[in-house]
């Protein structure tokens, strides 16, 4: 698992666009001084596909149609002269659900972000990675009445064999802890099957 994946495990949303798209955020801690970017990349993707061919949404008696937009942008920032990297990844994603057979749909807006706020070096080829995730994701009605807001915020912490320094691909996660979720919902736990039985039937 690469230094990257090592800091976002467990914060970061997956969408599929012809295979997958990714989607998070970046956070610096006040402390940190936080330099321009010296690597990433933007992404900019969308995709479609009908949720009942996937295996999703068996329970809903329709097909439903699943539209996708997804704005992503992953830095690497060092802090120090020297390092260490900083990794973060931001996103937005637009999706819009639709029942074939009627023609009506609700739409869901997420906003993703996932970054290191501390990373430490032991010297020992070790390093110590604390990574936060924030997510906020919205779906509204056909009529454009807000259904419900579910967000959330949570840390995570990894201990990572780092290898050859200059080889990201051999790091090698040691141990992880992932805190407890905070956040709050008007949802009541519903996800996408369920909203679509509910307005889309």
């Amino acid at each position: 698992m690469t230094r990257h994946a090592a800091a976002t495990a467990g914060h970061r949303r997956i969408a599929v666009i012809a295979g997958a798209a990714l989607a998070a955020a970046a956070l610096v801690p006040a402390t940190a001084t936080a330099a321009e970017p010296v690597d990433g990349f933007h992404f900019r993707g969308e995709y479609t596909h009908v949720e009942q061919e996937i295996g999703e949404c068996l329970e809903v008696p329709f097909p439903i149609r699943h539209d996708g937009w997804v704005n992503a942008r992953f830095s690497v920032r060092l802090h120090g002269t020297d390092g260490p990297e900083y990794y973060s990844l931001r996103a937005t994603a637009r999706d819009l659900y639709t029942n074939t057979d009627t023609g009506e749909s609700f739409t869901g807006h997420s906003t993703f972000r996932d970054a290191d706020l501390r990373v430490t070096d032991h010297g020992d080829g070790t390093i110590t990675v604390l990574a936060s995730g924030v997510r906020v994701e919205s779906f509204r009605a056909p009529s454009g009445r807000l259904i419900g807001i579910d967000a959330g915020r949570a840390t995570s912490t990894y201990v990572v064999d780092v290898g050859d320094p200059g080889d990201p691909d051999d790091d090698t996660v040691l141990s992880e802890t992932h805190s407890e979720p905070v956040g709050a919902s008007s949802l009541d736990g519903a996800g996408v099957c369920q909203i679509a039985a509910t307005y889309l039937g």
